[in-house]
């Protein structure tokens, strides 16, 4: 342990932490939540939003069930907290990509009075109210993603637009995405080619 802590030392400019409300505790959280995060993060100002993540798959501890709205009420205020303090986010998505797609189209529609398909929405200027300008965290990580290639493609387009200033990640693990499954070698593929950029 002691070199571990040396190295840390060594290279504290390289290391940062992560803080967050984990999806599993969205709905036993404090009212002072968000708050108490917000404070943690300005104390340690290298660190990254999350874990935050939507989990139709997740069961929490005491009530043995998918707590969806409180995750999703949980993810939105965090995604808005990372992209208000220019933090970057790190996303746990479980059978829920077609939520975050929907929840990153929302955000579009909202920004830009339009749908993504161009047809015309209610005006919105932005999240945090009147004058304040919409975006999103600076990058976005995706771990383990299990999504399919156009589900990516979608993320990518609605996520790292160059006006809204992010860039997103796709990141795969041994343990989630090598078993076999031909989609996530289709995926990796199209990432290598692609650089992630589509």
């Amino acid at each position: 342990m002691s070199s571990l802590n040396e190295r840390r030392r060594d290279h504290a400019e390289n290391v940062s932490g992560t803080a967050t409300i984990c999806m599993r505790y969205a709905h036993a959280r404090s009212e002072e939540w968000l708050r108490d995060l917000t404070a943690l993060l300005e104390q340690h100002p290298h660190a990254l939003v999350g874990e935050i993540g939507l989990d139709k798959v997740a069961r929490t501890p005491d009530t043995r069930r998918v707590e969806w709205d409180d995750q999703l009420e949980v993810f939105q205020a965090q995604m808005e907290l990372a992209a208000r303090m220019s933090r970057p986010v790190s996303v746990h998505c479980v059978k829920a990509h077609g939520k975050l797609v929907d929840y990153l189209r929302g955000l579009m529609e909202r920004k830009t009075g339009r749908s993504p398909a161009g047809g015309q929405k209610e005006e919105y200027n932005g999240m945090g109210g009147e004058g304040k300008r919409w975006r999103l965290p600076p990058r976005i990580a995706l771990h383990s993603f299990t999504g399919s290639v156009e589900v990516a493609k979608d993320i990518t387009r609605l996520g790292a637009r160059r006006d809204y200033g992010s860039e997103v990640f796709f990141g795969f693990s041994a343990a989630v995405n090598m078993r076999g499954d031909r989609e996530t070698k289709r995926l990796v593929g199209e990432c290598e080619h692609r650089q992630a950029c589509w």
